[in-house]
């Protein structure tokens, strides 16, 4: 085994799971690949309870910008992890609406 993938919500439950593949890839050599992947939507509802209005392009942009950095920053803080040191790794994230794609895309 040469490369691990290891996708994080930064649950305690993947903490565990990165905890674990940490130790096959101590054990094999296989780097390892953290990733998150941050959920987006494009609608949000207006005042009028029956309307849904379109967020313009730029402000999901900017929104989707904001989420990837809050995941890098996630995603580094865990890089530091005592449990981690000595490992070959690396991070990434994605923003999707579409969890579940992105990291079969990213794989």
């Amino acid at each position: 085994m040469k490369k691990i993938l290891v996708p994080t919500d930064f649950s305690i439950s993947s903490i565990h799971g990165l905890e674990y593949a940490a130790n096959i890839a101590r054990k094999s050599k296989a780097k390892l690949y953290l990733f998150n992947v941050a959920q987006t939507g494009n609608n949000y509802y207006a005042i009028d309870p029956g309307g849904i209005a379109q967020i313009p392009q730029a402000l999901i942009e900017g929104i989707n910008e904001n989420l990837r950095k809050a995941s890098i920053s996630k995603l580094e803080a865990l890089k530091k992890r005592e449990l981690l040191k000595g490992l070959k790794l690396e991070i990434d994230c994605g923003t999707s609406q579409n969890i579940h794609n992105t990291i079969l895309e990213f794989a």
